[in-house]
């Protein structure tokens, strides 16, 4: 039985599966993959290593930000990330001084806005400050994915597509924001306890000092009654049958009772009956 040239042997010109022999459209696909790959490395790159390229600080448009702001973060002042080196740091605040020094720039406003900047360079050159700063950067970052992760999963359950990468940064300065303001709460809370304390304290002291000056005053009047009450009761132990001495019988005697008295010049005699004048003796008929 003739077998067909088809299937007894695979054409020379046909590369086999697996060889490895690449195409000119796989070649193109693997560039195009590859240029991806390499312009994604350099975008994080650029990240991690924060190079930060400002554009050109403009003068009115940093006093408005600065001044117009409530500024909790002093990476926030400098328009740096938290990742930034002490070169970085120290470039930028030269910029905005540049810009924003009172003795370069005349507007007024230049002045609170310079000490706003200085304030904030002196922060991150403390190194003990700016690692708490970082610190709360980083916890508002990880809660930021944490919350982020937890909705996504609750979208593809609904059948939703992911939060969108764009919406990271919003969420991130949200947070930021929280825990920012949840620092101060606890520091105002603090404050208001330390100066209830200062004040019991100083209560305290004040009523310890109106009392050791109420003990002073009764001891000074008392002793300038001193001669008073020893003469007081010197007369009253010379008197003679006082309660408690000898001569009495240690009894309370009431005062003698005093018979009221009829004036001479009153009528002793009732004109009507004859008799004494308070003195009637009628009843006495209806007895047996």
């Amino acid at each position: 039985m003739s077998t067909t040239p088809s299937t007894q042997a695979q054409s020379p010109s046909t590369p086999a599966i697996g060889s490895g022999i690449s195409t000119p459209a796989a070649d193109q696909s693997k560039q195009t993959t590859e240029s991806a790959l390499n312009s994604f490395k350099m975008e994080m790159q650029k990240v991690l290593t924060k190079n930060i390229k400002k554009k050109k600080i403009e003068v009115n448009e940093q006093l408005d930000r600065l001044l117009n702001e409530r500024f909790q973060n002093p990476f926030d002042v400098l328009m740096l990330d938290m990742e930034a080196t002490d070169e970085e740091i120290k470039n930028q605040a030269r910029q905005f001084a540049v810009k924003l020094h009172p003795d370069r720039c005349s507007d007024p406003r230049a002045k609170d806005a310079f000490f706003i900047v200085d304030k904030a360079y002196k922060t991150l050159c403390d190194s003990e400050k700016r690692k708490i700063y970082t610190r709360i950067m980083k916890e508002a970052k990880e809660r930021t994915a944490f919350e982020r992760e937890k909705e996504n999963k609750k979208r593809l359950k609904s059948g939703l597509s992911e939060l969108p990468e764009d919406t990271f940064e919003g969420m991130y300065r949200e947070n930021l924001k929280k825990i920012f303001d949840e620092i101060e709460e606890r520091k105002i809370h603090h404050a208001k306890l330390q100066a209830s304390q200062i004040i019991a304290k100083q209560e305290e002291i004040e009523a310890k000092k109106m009392m050791e000056q109420y003990r002073v005053l009764n001891e000074e009047e008392w002793e300038a009654t001193r001669e008073t009450r020893v003469s007081n009761w010197r007369n009253f132990s010379s008197k003679k049958a006082v309660i408690g001495s000898k001569k009495s019988d240690k009894s309370i005697k009431p005062p003698p009772t005093k018979m009221e008295e009829r004036p001479a010049s009153a009528a002793k005699i009732d004109p009507t009956s004859g008799k004494p004048i308070g003195i009637n003796e009628d009843y006495k008929k209806n007895w047996r």
